[in-house]
């Protein structure tokens, strides 16, 4: 689903990525609620927003959350879906860095060789190009934490999912407000099928998001990485052969050196019997 997303935010290109955010945030918010609602796990919302340090976990998820989703939807509308690709190979060897570095979780040789491949490539690009990639530095760091927070709150998925976006659902909505009351908003001013996908951002948005706050708790991190490849192999492909992106050869030994952290990282799992789904 997220390798595909692409097309559905390039549909919306003519608003404005911060609009894109809010009305994200707006239409996502009922959905997780809703859910909660019918499975009947209003109470433990309430007692998420009782509890210190699971609620401190949650807004900085939720903080998370947000700026991953600006970046994305940035990415797509300014033409860098590579760069956006390209976050999400590093984001698992950046999931794995982070379990070793806050979770204490031990690395294999082969697992620091493919952070160490992943680091080079960046580091190639920066030198090549004349600066970092930032738009896939932010996607790998912003969604590398969201991971690792949800992992360690122990509140249950979709009631997390549910706090994290009535923490932004109040500034969402203040802003969606603005925009409509200055003019410059996408839904009054809207055609019917721009409406019409601001209001299935909601469902467009919770379905991964909610696929993936229901994985992380069960799996280690770096079987959640390894899954994560699917994705960005996707958004890679639609780049390159949908919306005609040009492949510089700076950016492509990027792409090489992360692809053979990726692989190597891969094949560490396969050998240990690790990091696969069964």
């Amino acid at each position: 689903m997220w390798g595909v997303l692409p097309i559905y935010w390039r549909a919306v290109g003519h608003v404005d990525p911060l609009q894109l955010l809010a009305h994200r945030v707006v239409w996502t918010m009922p959905v997780f609620v809703g859910w909660v609602a019918l499975r009947g796990r209003l109470p433990a919302l309430r007692a998420a927003f009782s509890d210190g340090s699971a609620r401190v976990r949650l807004v900085a998820a939720a903080l998370l959350l947000a700026t991953n989703w600006f970046v994305f939807v940035y990415a797509i509308l300014t033409e860098r879906v590579l760069d956006a690709s390209l976050g999400y190979f590093i984001n698992p060897l950046v999931s794995v860095a982070l379990g070793r570095v806050v979770l204490a979780e031990r690395l294999r040789p082969l697992q620091l060789v493919a952070v160490g491949l992943a680091a080079v490539g960046i580091g190639a690009m920066a030198v090549r190009m004349g600066g970092v990639p930032w738009i896939s530095l932010a996607l790998a760091a912003s969604f590398g934490g969201y991971g690792l927070l949800r992992k360690t709150t122990s509140v249950q998925p979709i009631v997390g999912s549910a706090f994290e976006t009535l923490v932004l659902v109040v500034p969402a909505v203040a802003f969606v407000v603005f925009c409509e009351s200055t003019g410059t908003g996408a839904m009054l001013g809207g055609s019917p099928s721009t409406v019409a996908l601001l209001l299935a951002s909601g469902i467009v948005t919770a379905a991964p998001l909610y696929a993936f706050v229901n994985a992380a708790p069960r799996l280690p991190l770096s079987t959640l990485g390894f899954l994560q490849f699917v994705a960005p192999s996707l958004q890679f492909v639609l780049a390159v052969a949908a919306f005609g992106e040009p492949l510089q050869p700076e950016r492509l030994l990027t792409f090489g050196f992360v692809w053979s952290g990726v692989a190597v990282f891969v094949l560490d799992a396969f050998r240990r019997g690790r990091g696969v789904p069964r």
